[in-house]
């Protein structure tokens, strides 16, 4: 972005935790402190994006057959990035680990 009274120009990164989605920017984070909050998108001038990166949310679940009569198989979301996407299909066994 760039800020349209100061023209700083800046990068806004997108947050893993926002399952990589960013929002525009408030106010200009310059050392000036020119408190404007109209930017110009530089993006769209290139023809890329300076990087980017493969991503996969899949959902794990426990395997139906090793719970007891009436329990609910326990389910969680798993974010895969480069070369780990689609690592797995769905309804393949898999063995997961990890953080």
């Amino acid at each position: 972005y760039m800020c349209n009274k100061c023209k700083h120009v800046f990068s806004v990164r997108a947050e893993f935790e926002q399952y990589y989605s960013f929002s525009p920017p408030r106010c200009c984070p310059s050392e000036e402190a020119c408190s404007s909050f109209k930017f110009t998108c530089l993006s769209a001038s290139s023809s890329a994006p300076g990087s980017c990166r493969d991503y996969q949310e899949i959902k794990i679940q426990e395997q139906v057959q090793r719970l007891s009569v009436g329990s609910i198989p326990r389910s969680m979301m798993v974010i895969l990035e480069d070369n780990l996407v689609d690592s797995c299909k769905s309804g393949k066994m898999q063995a997961e680990w990890g953080t």
